[in-house]
């Protein structure tokens, strides 16, 4: 499916909230990845930062109502390749020490600093009706897209 917001064509993916919603997620935003010239270890990092987003909502996002549902947006918007993942679960407050490098010996806690470390933007919005977390990466980042 594909929907607009504000002037970008975004693709949209909707998941239920079960262990499949990663590789399925990975597989639908490697595929819009195959359609731009996007270096193939680029392409890891990208995927890599979506894999923990994903997770991160699989794992935390379970509305008290039972199964919930992951939304996964891809496109370009403003010259940047931009992700959108957004569950209904109770939300969180989100702190920038999360982004922060975390203990070498912590069993978990990885995630945002991943997203930090591997995009160029990650935005959280969060409240009781659910999380979205935007990862963008500048399509004028070193690399990141091949000389045609």
């Amino acid at each position: 499916m594909c929907q607009e917001r504000t002037g970008t064509v975004l693709r949209e993916l909707v998941l239920s909230n079960d262990a499949s919603s990663v590789p399925e997620a990975r597989r639908f935003v490697g595929d819009f990845l195959r359609t731009l010239p996007v270096r193939e270890v680029d392409a890891f990092d990208i995927l890599m930062a979506l894999n923990e987003a994903v997770s991160n909502a699989h794992r935390h996002a379970q509305p008290d109502t039972g199964k919930g549902r992951i939304t996964v947006e891809v496109g370009v918007q403003n010259e940047a390749l931009l992700i959108l993942v957004s569950d209904d679960g109770p939300g969180f407050h989100y702190r920038p020490q999360m982004a922060e490098l975390p203990d070498p010996f912590a069993s978990k806690g990885r995630g945002f600093f991943l997203m930090n470390e591997l995009m160029d933007g990650v935005d959280v919005e969060s409240g009781r009706s659910g999380t979205t977390v935007s990862l963008t990466r500048s399509m004028n980042s070193v690399d990141l897209f091949a000389a045609p």
